[in-house]
Protein backbone atom coordinates (compact mmCIF):
# COMPACT_ATOMS: atom_id res chain seq x y z
CA UNK A 1 0.00 0.00 0.00
CA UNK A 2 2.77 2.06 1.21
CA UNK A 3 4.11 2.10 -3.05
CA UNK A 4 0.62 2.64 -4.52
CA UNK A 5 -0.32 5.67 -3.03
CA UNK A 6 2.46 7.84 -4.20
CA UNK A 7 2.10 6.11 -7.71
CA UNK A 8 -1.98 6.71 -7.76
CA UNK A 9 -1.51 10.06 -6.78
CA UNK A 10 0.99 11.32 -9.48
CA UNK A 11 -1.30 8.88 -12.33
CA UNK A 12 -4.20 10.50 -11.37
CA UNK A 13 -2.49 14.55 -11.05
CA UNK A 14 -2.24 14.15 -14.93
CA UNK A 15 -5.63 14.66 -14.44
CA UNK A 16 -5.90 17.23 -12.43
CA UNK A 17 -3.29 19.10 -14.64
CA UNK A 18 -3.85 17.76 -17.88
CA UNK A 19 -0.69 16.77 -19.54
CA UNK A 20 -0.39 14.61 -22.24
CA UNK A 21 2.79 14.22 -23.24
CA UNK A 22 3.32 13.91 -19.60
CA UNK A 23 1.56 11.04 -18.96
CA UNK A 24 2.79 9.26 -22.38
CA UNK A 25 6.56 9.38 -20.67
CA UNK A 26 5.31 6.83 -17.51
CA UNK A 27 3.68 4.69 -20.37
CA UNK A 28 6.05 1.28 -20.95
CA UNK A 29 7.50 1.47 -24.57
CA UNK A 30 5.62 -0.75 -25.65
CA UNK A 31 2.06 0.46 -25.00
CA UNK A 32 1.15 2.30 -28.11
CA UNK A 33 1.73 -1.14 -30.16
CA UNK A 34 0.14 -3.50 -27.70
CA UNK A 35 -2.64 -1.12 -28.07
CA UNK A 36 -2.73 -1.05 -32.29
CA UNK A 37 -2.57 -4.78 -31.21
CA UNK A 38 -5.45 -5.29 -29.17
CA UNK A 39 -7.98 -2.80 -31.76
CA UNK A 40 -6.62 -5.11 -34.69
CA UNK A 41 -7.78 -8.58 -32.88
CA UNK A 42 -11.07 -6.85 -31.69
CA UNK A 43 -11.94 -4.83 -34.26
CA UNK A 44 -11.89 -0.87 -32.88
CA UNK A 45 -10.81 2.04 -34.10
CA UNK A 46 -8.97 3.78 -30.94
CA UNK A 47 -8.37 2.96 -27.22
CA UNK A 48 -8.37 6.09 -24.40
CA UNK A 49 -6.40 5.49 -21.08
CA UNK A 50 -8.86 8.10 -18.94
CA UNK A 51 -7.40 8.68 -14.92
CA UNK A 52 -9.84 10.36 -12.70
CA UNK A 53 -9.56 13.52 -11.24
CA UNK A 54 -11.67 12.93 -8.50
CA UNK A 55 -11.61 16.70 -7.24
CA UNK A 56 -12.83 18.53 -10.66
CA UNK A 57 -15.28 15.00 -10.40
CA UNK A 58 -14.38 14.03 -13.97
CA UNK A 59 -12.42 11.38 -16.15
CA UNK A 60 -10.00 13.04 -18.21
CA UNK A 61 -7.89 11.38 -21.33
CA UNK A 62 -4.01 10.98 -20.80
CA UNK A 63 -3.91 8.78 -23.35
CA UNK A 64 -5.16 8.21 -27.08
CA UNK A 65 -3.65 5.78 -30.01
CA UNK A 66 -5.39 8.47 -32.68
CA UNK A 67 -2.83 11.11 -30.38
CA UNK A 68 -5.29 13.81 -29.83
CA UNK A 69 -3.78 16.78 -29.08
CA UNK A 70 -6.83 18.30 -26.80
CA UNK A 71 -7.89 17.27 -23.67
CA UNK A 72 -11.41 15.33 -23.17
CA UNK A 73 -13.02 15.01 -19.91
CA UNK A 74 -16.42 13.13 -19.05
CA UNK A 75 -17.89 14.04 -15.46
CA UNK A 76 -17.98 11.22 -13.72
CA UNK A 77 -21.98 11.38 -12.76
CA UNK A 78 -22.37 9.99 -16.88
CA UNK A 79 -21.12 8.27 -19.83
CA UNK A 80 -20.17 4.74 -20.37
CA UNK A 81 -16.64 5.07 -19.42
CA UNK A 82 -17.63 6.76 -15.80
CA UNK A 83 -19.92 3.98 -15.39
CA UNK A 84 -17.02 1.07 -15.79
CA UNK A 85 -15.38 3.24 -13.55
CA UNK A 86 -17.76 3.96 -10.96
CA UNK A 87 -18.84 0.43 -10.95
CA UNK A 88 -15.95 -0.69 -10.89
CA UNK A 89 -16.32 -3.56 -13.58
CA UNK A 90 -16.32 -3.92 -17.09
CA UNK A 91 -19.10 -2.92 -19.44
CA UNK A 92 -20.51 -3.53 -22.92
CA UNK A 93 -22.37 -1.87 -24.99
CA UNK A 94 -23.09 -2.35 -28.35
CA UNK A 95 -25.25 0.43 -30.23
CA UNK A 96 -24.68 2.98 -27.77
CA UNK A 97 -27.02 5.72 -28.92
CA UNK A 98 -29.88 2.70 -27.28
CA UNK A 99 -28.21 3.87 -23.85
CA UNK A 100 -29.44 6.44 -21.64
CA UNK A 101 -26.25 6.43 -19.34
CA UNK A 102 -24.60 7.44 -22.18
CA UNK A 103 -23.92 10.85 -22.67
CA UNK A 104 -22.85 11.90 -25.94
CA UNK A 105 -20.35 14.53 -24.81
CA UNK A 106 -17.02 12.73 -26.14
CA UNK A 107 -18.54 12.09 -29.16
CA UNK A 108 -19.51 16.14 -29.22
CA UNK A 109 -16.21 17.40 -28.39
CA UNK A 110 -14.58 15.42 -30.74
CA UNK A 111 -17.03 15.44 -33.94
CA UNK A 112 -17.44 11.71 -33.98
CA UNK A 113 -20.34 9.06 -33.63
CA UNK A 114 -19.58 6.06 -31.39
CA UNK A 115 -21.34 2.91 -31.95
CA UNK A 116 -19.72 0.25 -29.66
CA UNK A 117 -18.02 0.80 -26.60
CA UNK A 118 -15.97 -1.16 -24.09
CA UNK A 119 -14.67 0.12 -21.35
CA UNK A 120 -12.79 -1.56 -18.30
CA UNK A 121 -11.53 0.07 -14.56
CA UNK A 122 -7.97 0.96 -15.02
CA UNK A 123 -6.31 0.25 -12.03
CA UNK A 124 -2.30 1.06 -10.61
CA UNK A 125 -0.85 -0.88 -7.37
CA UNK A 126 -4.65 -2.31 -6.47
CA UNK A 127 -5.64 1.01 -6.47
CA UNK A 128 -8.77 2.44 -8.90
CA UNK A 129 -7.15 5.51 -11.05
CA UNK A 130 -8.78 5.54 -14.09
CA UNK A 131 -10.57 3.55 -17.12
CA UNK A 132 -9.40 1.91 -20.62
CA UNK A 133 -11.99 2.21 -23.36
CA UNK A 134 -11.93 1.15 -26.50
CA UNK A 135 -14.61 2.20 -29.35
CA UNK A 136 -16.15 1.49 -32.98
CA UNK A 137 -17.18 4.69 -34.56
CA UNK A 138 -19.17 5.42 -37.64
CA UNK A 139 -20.02 8.10 -40.06
CA UNK A 140 -23.82 8.86 -37.92
CA UNK A 141 -25.86 6.29 -36.26
CA UNK A 142 -27.23 4.24 -38.73
CA UNK A 143 -24.26 4.05 -41.22
CA UNK A 144 -21.23 1.10 -42.12
CA UNK A 145 -18.40 1.42 -40.16
CA UNK A 146 -15.50 4.00 -40.74
CA UNK A 147 -13.08 1.14 -41.43
CA UNK A 148 -13.57 -2.23 -42.26
CA UNK A 149 -13.55 -3.96 -38.99
CA UNK A 150 -15.97 -6.64 -38.24
CA UNK A 151 -18.81 -4.70 -36.74
CA UNK A 152 -19.79 -4.27 -32.69
CA UNK A 153 -17.94 -6.25 -30.36
CA UNK A 154 -17.40 -10.26 -29.54
CA UNK A 155 -17.76 -11.19 -25.75
CA UNK A 156 -14.40 -12.08 -25.35
CA UNK A 157 -13.21 -8.81 -26.44
CA UNK A 158 -13.83 -7.75 -23.06
CA UNK A 159 -11.11 -10.31 -21.73
CA UNK A 160 -8.51 -8.72 -23.98
CA UNK A 161 -9.27 -5.31 -23.09
CA UNK A 162 -9.24 -5.31 -19.34
CA UNK A 163 -5.75 -7.82 -19.97
CA UNK A 164 -3.95 -5.09 -21.91
CA UNK A 165 -4.98 -2.72 -19.17
CA UNK A 166 -3.54 -5.18 -16.66
CA UNK A 167 -0.07 -4.99 -18.73
CA UNK A 168 -0.10 -0.98 -19.16
CA UNK A 169 -0.81 -0.52 -15.63
CA UNK A 170 1.75 -3.48 -14.33
CA UNK A 171 4.42 -1.74 -16.95
CA UNK A 172 4.07 1.97 -15.22
CA UNK A 173 4.34 0.21 -11.87
CA UNK A 174 7.77 -1.63 -12.76
CA UNK A 175 8.54 1.71 -14.63
CA UNK A 176 7.56 3.58 -11.09
CA UNK A 177 9.79 1.13 -9.03
CA UNK A 178 12.80 2.01 -11.04
CA UNK A 179 12.57 5.54 -11.21
CA UNK A 180 11.96 5.50 -7.45
CA UNK A 181 14.76 3.01 -6.48
CA UNK A 182 11.86 1.21 -4.75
Amino acid sequence: MDQAYPLCEKAVGFAKNPNLYGFREWLPASTPALLRKMIDQIGAHEASIWMVDSEGGQLVTCYNTEELERIIVQPLSSGLVCKAYNEKHPVHHQGVHRYQDSSGKVDEQLAQKTQHQISVPFYLCGQLCGALSVVQLSSDFHSAPRAEVPWGFQEDAISVVAAAATVIAEGIEAKWKDVEGQ
